[in-house]
């Protein structure tokens, strides 16, 4: 949908934040554990200002159109991966409020939404809202930043040995396995990726598959490789790098996570 998002006019655009875990609202939660302590933002993927890039770029007819993040309205709505915590929403949307393309939250659906079973999850999030909007709740635009930061890296940067770029076909454990590794071990090097978010891999996602030097002890740590005899932690070619993946390439538009709905779901928009 993106020559029509970019070629007509869109006043409010419903984005699905849920089941793609890599750009999920989810992803930034476990990202930001104490961001309503710290209003520092550690960039995690969620893909929100790719959104505002995209509809904003030169020609674009949607480029003042309202972004809404769409989060599932309890775990049974979407991936039990990607769910979002119903206590975690206040911390998200306080990050994206002074946002001038953020238009609210998007809810799937309104019957999820209702038997939540920490309570009725629109509700919550029309009152988390409200709080902004009234000025009841403390946030003062002026002082908020927009950058993100990196996260921290164990190993220090170029510290992977060697990497492997996600072709058609490639799925995480074909990979590890490929390279002499174990799904643990792979995990490892490339925490980004889970069992539960492996599906999600994107072709031209770059992975790192073999530690450098400054990396082996470290991990080596992590991954218990202790000699029991010797006591000594392994020095071998075992792939360990916790800053990957080093390159995930933003797809386009067009594959960004739009749905038209043309079915007999209730809808719930809170703006």
């Amino acid at each position: 949908m993106g020559d029509i998002i970019l070629g007509a006019k869109f006043d409010m655009i419903f984005i699905q934040f849920y089941n793609y875990m890599a750009c999920s609202a989810r992803t930034w939660a476990n990202a930001n554990p104490n961001y309503a302590t710290t209003r520092r933002e550690i960039d995690s993927g969620f893909s929100y200002d790719d959104w505002v890039s995209a509809i904003t770029a030169s020609g674009s007819k949607s480029a003042a159109a309202k972004l809404y993040i769409g989060l599932p309205g309890n775990s049974s709505a979407a991936t039990e991966a990607s769910y979002y915590l119903y206590g975690t929403a206040k911390p998200l949307i306080e990050a994206y409020w002074c946002h001038p393309n953020f238009g609210g939250v998007m809810i799937w659906e309104a019957i999820y939404a209702e038997y939540n079973k920490d309570g009725n999850f629109y509700q919550y999030a029309k009152s988390i809202l409200n709080g902004f909007a009234s000025g009841t709740s403390s946030i003062n635009c002026a002082t908020v930043t927009t950058s993100k930061l990196s996260p921290t890296p164990t190993c220090g940067a170029g510290s992977c040995a060697s990497t492997y770029t996600v072709k058609s076909g490639d799925i995480c454990s074909r990979i590890a396995s490929s390279h002499g590794l174990t799904m643990a071990q792979f995990t490892t090097l490339n925490p980004k990726w889970t069992a539960s978010t492996c599906p999600t891999l994107q072709i031209g996602t770059v992975l790192c598959v073999k530690a450098g030097a400054a990396c082996k002890r470290s991990i080596g740590r992590e991954l218990s490789l202790k000699d029991p005899e010797t006591g000594i932690f392994a020095d071998d070619d075992l792939a360990a790098e916790v800053e990957a993946p080093l390159v995930t390439p933003v797809p386009t538009l067009p594959r960004r996570h739009v749905h038209a709905h043309a079915h007999a779901h209730a809808h719930h928009h809170e703006s």
